[in-house]
């Protein structure tokens, strides 16, 4: 099985929510992780590659790590996913948008206080 990497549109599979029709807006997804599993149900053994998410507006993501035990290295993983156990995405934008949301709060909650 192969899975888009970088951008995978969700849109195609989402229904309209917002304004009673028309197009959905892309919901592009990012793969952050992969999570493996050799072995059979009753023994096997689990790796999993990553990488770190943008570290803001614009950032980019940091390099690929595979985590097996106590050894980590920099590889990327194969682009056929066929011994995948567990894909993990991160929605394109999220963590910008999470951290402007924390900015807002902080700011808030400083004003709160000063007035107080």
């Amino acid at each position: 099985m192969s899975c888009p990497r970088d951008g995978f549109d969700l849109a195609p599979y989402l229904t309209h929510v917002q304004g009673g029709g028309g197009r959905t807006p892309p919901c592009p997804y990012d793969l952050v992780s992969v999570v493996n599993h050799m072995g059979d149900l009753d023994v096997g053994h689990y790796t999993c590659t990553a990488r770190s998410s943008p570290g803001g507006a614009g950032g980019a993501f940091g390099p690929w790590r595979l985590f097996n035990d106590e050894v980590v290295t920099e590889e990327v993983p194969e682009a056929d996913n066929s011994g995948a156990y567990l894909l993990v995405y991160q929605r394109r934008g999220f963590e910008a948008a999470a951290g402007e949301a924390a900015a807002a709060a902080h700011a808030e909650a400083a004003a709160s206080a000063a007035a107080a």
